[in-house]
């Protein structure tokens, strides 16, 4: 859902793939200007300011993903960590918007972007 209208060549050139060292982020989608977004401060309000109903949450290095049924009152506050090795991304039932919390948060990211 995050990069599916790139070729594998673009895919390859932003390393959207871990490969000699690289760790394939997802949101290199995003970092590399493939697909539009907000980033830092006005990606948090647009996150915030989107309407919510079920979203799912899950990590860039793991296999489990969260469902929040009730994802009305989530802000961007409330995804902040201490951790700076975690990637965060938040995404609607229906993948109409994505939240990226990087762990580059900062100088890259945070990111939000409608489809």
């Amino acid at each position: 859902m995050f990069a599916g209208h790139l070729t594998e060549e673009e895919k390859q050139h932003i390393h959207l793939r871990n490969r000699n060292g690289v760790n394939g982020y997802l949101w290199h989608v995003f970092s590399y200007g493939m697909r539009g977004c907000f980033t830092g401060e006005e990606a948090e309000m647009a996150f915030d300011q989107e309407e919510k109903t079920c979203c799912y949450l899950f990590f860039q290095h793991g296999d489990d993903a969260f469902t929040v049924e009730d994802a009305s009152g989530l802000k961007a506050a409330d995804l902040a960590t201490e951790n700076d090795k975690i990637d965060l991304y938040v995404v609607d039932s229906e993948f109409n918007w994505t939240f990226v919390m990087t762990h580059e948060s900062g100088w890259l990211g945070p990111y939000f972007s409608r489809r």
